[in-house]
């Protein structure tokens, strides 16, 4: 992993879900990742101890989770003497989860979703609840099997130099070549 000496200092979180994982159980897949300098600080990917009702509540519940962290590293990183001023970027591939977090009061039809994880709506001094494109969701990574481009481009993005295998298969045939000849 990198980490940027000369990076901006701003705590970033990106949460992702994948519903219903496991269809034996019902249980889904939750994760975060909160990134530092570009760099990841703390990640989780676990199976959900509930069976979840909808990807929205799925979504959100790792939103919650996401918080939690996001509210110790804060108070951590300024006792270190590096305060975070704004509000932390939290980002979200689901709409309904971010539109539910930043609502001023519950739709009736979200009433099952327990009552503790709406503390991300009253931390919303401390997080930027914000929909990212899942292409560009890091946590995804977290959360789901993905095809090796989309990946080795969520690797990059975690600043991970991801290794060129064919290159160095192409450079093993080379070497194989010059000692035959």
């Amino acid at each position: 992993m990198k980490y940027n000496k000369n990076g901006d200092d701003i705590l970033r979180c990106y949460t992702d879900s994948s519903y219903l994982d496991d269809p034996d159980t019902g249980k889904t897949t939750l994760g975060y990742v909160i990134t530092l300098n570009g760099g990841p600080v703390a990640y989780k990917s676990r199976l959900s101890k509930l069976v979840l009702h909808s990807t929205c509540e799925a979504e959100y519940i790792a939103m919650y989770q996401g918080l939690v962290i996001v509210l110790q590293l804060r108070t951590l990183l300024s006792e270190l003497g590096i305060p975070q001023k704004n509000p932390t970027p939290m980002r979200c591939d689901n709409q309904a989860a971010v539109i539910l977090s930043t609502a001023d009061t519950e739709p009736p039809s979200y009433r099952h979703i327990a009552m503790r994880y709406h503390a991300l709506r009253e931390a919303m001094q401390f997080v930027a609840v914000r929909f990212i494109p899942t292409k560009e969701n890091i946590a995804d990574f977290f959360t789901k099997s993905l095809p090796a481009p989309t990946c080795n481009k969520l690797m990059e993005m975690l600043m991970y130099k991801v290794p060129d295998h064919n290159a160095k298969n192409n450079e093993e045939i080379k070497k194989v070549e010059l000692i035959s000849e």
